[in-house]
Order: structure tokens, then C-alpha cells, then sequence
């Protein structure tokens, strides 16, 4: 038995016979908590030097330091400390890993002990460069097909909403847009323009894996106005004709 009974002599001379419980002397308390649920992670990309913010979504987060529940993430077999925002949402910065590094699962755990498998991936790329797009002018009106050449482009269309071209005024207070990226290979992108551009508009034009972070490059694409009228509306079919856009000025030869 844990419980043993003992005398005690005092110094008058008299004894008196006590029990001692070493359960009750030692005992120690243990925290059982719900097993929390994760719904959403996101983004699932970012450069392998880390530091990337990673928000996660779902249900019963919490923490509690007086039984060393502090949320955690583990990226691969890297755990980093999460940010505890409320008992649906935390937020965790990617580490540093090797370069080579590529998809890794993504955990989530409260104790730092038990993990659970969120189904979810993470994966590190190298950071990408664009050495040049073509053609580097087009119409307003958006749909132009751009090619995008480089190095160290990462397939992720898995998540079209995070793999993105990102077209920003150069020299106008216009909001930033932002069209789907496709992967050709890993040193060709293509992207398409988006419309609403007034003319002479010009914008940079870069990538961004996860929606957040984007690369950043000197090439510019220009946008013209889309022609209204033009003169003369004929012609012999031999050709020869010189037509004249009167909304952009442009001469054209046929």
C-alpha cells in the first residue's frame, strides 16, 4: 500500500501514531484537453530561408503554460512555436531549411508531444527570378499572353489562388491586380493580363508563390488604349493600304 502508518515521539515523552500518504505527498495533476481540428492552412508556400507566416484554421486552439501547452507546428521534422490569436486560429513562421528541401507535411500540436496530421503541405522553393517577359506591350482591355523567362520556377498550381501574376502601376495610384500563373517549366511561366488598364499605363510584372511574398524584377509591361476608329474602311485586296488609329495615333502598314 502507498499509505503507511508511523510513531512520533515528542520531547515530552509522548508518541502519537500518524499516517503518511505518498500518493497525496506526491501527487501531480494532468490536463486533458480536446483534441483540437484544423480546417484551413495557409499559405502553403514560401522561400526556404523561412519566415514565412503560416495561419492556420479550425477549431479548439488553445494554451495553457501552467502544463506546458504552448501550440506548436512542425514543418517536416522542424518544430517552430505558434502564435496562439484565439481558440480558432494561430499563426506560425516557417524555419530555415535546406535549400534543397521541396514538400513537407504540415502538424499542428498543444503540448509539443502529440502532433496531429493536418493533411496539409508546406513546400520551400528557392527564390525565383524573371530575366525577361515578351511581349512587353498590349491592350487595355486585359488578355494579352505573356511569357515569363527565369530560373528557379516551383510548379504549384495546385493552389491557384497563391500562384499568381502580380501586375502593379508603376507610375499610378491604381490598385494592385492579380492574375493565375502557369507553370511551362522551371525556367517559363505564362501569364495573361488583366483588363481595366488606361492606356500608356505601366506596370511591373512579377510572380509570388503564396500570395504574400512576390519576386522582384525590372520588367515592365506596357498598356495601350484599344483602337475606336480607323480610317479608311477600305480598300484594294492587293494591299498597300496605310490605316490610321485615331484613338492611339498608330500607323499601320498592310
Amino acid at each position: 500500500t502507498f499509505a503507511k502508518k508511523y510513531n512520533v515521539t515528542f520531547t515530552n515523552g509522548t508518541t502519537d501514531q500518524r499516517v503518511y500518504d505518498y500518493l497525496q505527498e506526491h501527487k501531480t495533476e494532468f490536463f486533458y484537453y480536446k483534441q483540437p481540428v484544423v480546417k484551413r492552412v495557409q499559405p502553403h508556400s514560401g522561400l526556404y530561408t523561412g519566415g514565412t507566416r503560416v495561419e492556420i484554421e479550425g477549431a479548439f486552439f488553445f494554451q495553457n503554460t501552467a502544463f506546458n501547452c504552448i501550440p506548436k507546428c512542425k514543418f517536416g521534422d522542424q518544430v517552430v512555436d505558434a502564435e496562439y490569436l484565439s481558440t480558432v486560429r494561430i499563426i506560425c513562421k516557417t524555419p530555415r531549411v535546406p535549400a534543397n528541401a521541396s514538400k513537407v507535411p504540415v502538424e499542428v500540436s498543444m503540448n509539443g508531444i502529440d502532433y496531429i496530421k493536418t493533411g496539409q503541405y508546406f513546400t520551400f522553393v528557392t527564390n525565383p527570378t524573371i530575366s525577361s517577359i515578351s511581349p512587353t506591350s498590349g491592350p487595355g482591355t486585359g488578355g494579352t499572353l505573356v511569357t515569363l523567362k527565369g530560373d528557379n520556377f516551383t510548379n504549384l498550381s495546385e493552389y491557384p489562388e497563391e500562384f499568381i501574376c502580380v501586375w502593379k502601376s508603376i507610375y499610378n495610384d491604381i490598385p494592385v491586380k492579380t492574375t493565375p500563373a502557369s507553370y511551362k517549366n522551371s525556367t517559363t511561366i505564362l501569364c495573361i493580363t488583366p483588363g481595366g488598364w488606361g492606356n500608356g499605363t505601366t506596370v511591373s510584372v512579377e510572380i509570388s508563390y503564396n500570395g504574400f511574398d512576390t519576386t522582384t524584377s525590372n520588367n515592365t509591361f506596357r498598356f495601350s488604349g484599344v483602337t475606336s476608329k480607323i480610317t479608311p474602311l477600305s480598300g484594294p485586296a492587293v494591299g498597300g493600304n496605310t490605316l490610321t488609329n485615331h484613338n492611339s495615333l498608330i500607323l499601320s502598314l498592310i
